[in-house]
């Protein structure tokens, strides 16, 4: 796929995520920073789960915001242990595991109104070229 429709593609999607998000004070980061949590389960090192998120160039966060980002999570209740110098472990409250669900449930909801009407085959054919082409880009970064 040609750069500018990948980041026209990427670009659309996240734009629907945040209108998912808009009326529940949670940016796409710190939703996709509670998903990682909730589908892992807890981190036992706050530093390699900082490392990680700084690692997702499409989060486009380096370690100083991956901080901040957990910090105004902890501030709002909804993690804990997640100082990037702390023992851990980093993991969702009870608070923060029910906002998850909540906001899992709106994105599944639109993910499904997204996708509906394409064919499977068409679906299955799309997530096998781009799971290629993410590989082949992590390759080609480390030839260069």
């Amino acid at each position: 796929m040609p750069r500018d429709r990948q980041g026209a593609l990427c670009g659309a999607v996240r734009a629907l995520l945040d209108r998912v998000l808009a009326d529940t004070a949670t940016t796409s980061n710190q939703y996709i920073a509670l998903r990682v949590l909730a589908v892992r389960g807890p981190a036992p090192s706050p530093a390699a789960l900082h490392e990680f998120l700084a690692g997702q160039r499409q989060l486009g966060l380096d370690l100083p915001a991956v901080a901040a980002l957990f910090a105004g999570l902890e501030a709002r209740g909804l993690v804990s242990g997640s100082a990037p110098d702390g023992p851990g472990p980093t993991q969702l409250t009870a608070e923060g595991a029910a906002l998850y669900a909540r906001l899992a449930d709106a994105v599944t909801t639109v993910t499904t109104q997204l996708y509906a009407g394409f064919d499977p085959d068409d679906l299955a054919t799309a997530h096998r070229v781009l799971a290629q082409v993410v590989e082949r880009a992590g390759r080609l970064r480390g030839e260069h």
